[in-house]
């Protein structure tokens, strides 16, 4: 269950940083996107327009092995 980290401590603390890194990079977008909107909505609107094709692409629901070539 999970994924082996073959690196070591090393790989894991590289994980957890481009994680928080990911997560930093979605709360400036989604910041910056409601300084210009200024309206709930609309950028709950823009932040999925970005979230949900990187989830629905990514291997969230599937393994990569059942992907299609293209993803």
């Amino acid at each position: 269950l999970g994924a082996e980290v073959v690196s070591g401590v090393v790989g894991v603390v590289g994980i957890v940083a481009v994680g928080i890194l990911f997560s930093l990079w979605f709360v400036a977008f989604s910041n910056a996107l409601a300084l210009l909107t200024r309206d709930q909505e609309s950028t709950i609107i823009g932040a999925n327009l970005l979230q949900f094709p990187l989830l629905f692409l990514s291997s969230a629901f599937l393994p990569l092995g059942a992907l299609p070539g293209w993803i």
